[in-house]
């Protein structure tokens, strides 16, 4: 069974990432992929480059992340979407060792609930990218497109 959450930390701060529901995260996945695609940052694309061994899947993701984020693949509306479906997903461990609670991020109508990490774009950067290679990481462990196609039916 694959966790549900999982915690990180980023300069100094504990966040615990969730899960997206299935329909925005295959949403967000498939924009992602056709970005990173687009953009041509894969290390296909780069034959000066010597590949010594297969990528796991979370370098994929991340490649396939920076791809869409910085190759100019996404534009502004599908990006906003991808990186305010990433703060829904994230809250900021507040509290004690012995007694934290998750805080959201953005509360349940969109809006910013915790105002020092609306102002801080590289931590809304590194946070969304966390969001994604946790969520989409298992999709490339197992498979990823080539698992979508699936394998041709066994005859009886």
């Amino acid at each position: 069974m694959k966790d549900k959450t999982k915690t990180i930390e980023i300069d100094g701060h504990r966040y615990q990432i969730r899960r997206f529901m299935p329909d925005i995260g295959s949403f967000i996945l498939m924009q992602v992929i056709g970005a990173g695609i687009k953009s041509g940052q894969s290390q296909a694309s780069e034959p000066d480059k010597e590949v010594s061994e297969t990528p796991d899947a979370e370098t994929i993701v991340r490649t396939l992340i920076f791809g869409a984020f910085f190759g100019n693949s996404l534009n502004c509306d599908a990006f906003g979407f991808v990186q305010k479906q990433c703060m829904r997903i994230c809250s900021r461990m507040e509290g004690t060792e012995t007694s934290e609670l998750p805080m959201p991020i953005v509360n349940d109508s969109g809006q910013w609930a915790i105002m020092d990490v609306r102002d801080d774009l590289a931590l809304v950067i590194k946070l969304s990218v966390e969001c994604m290679v946790f969520n989409f990481s298992d999709f490339f462990a197992e498979g990823g497109l080539g698992a979508m196609a699936g394998t041709p039916a066994q005859k009886l």
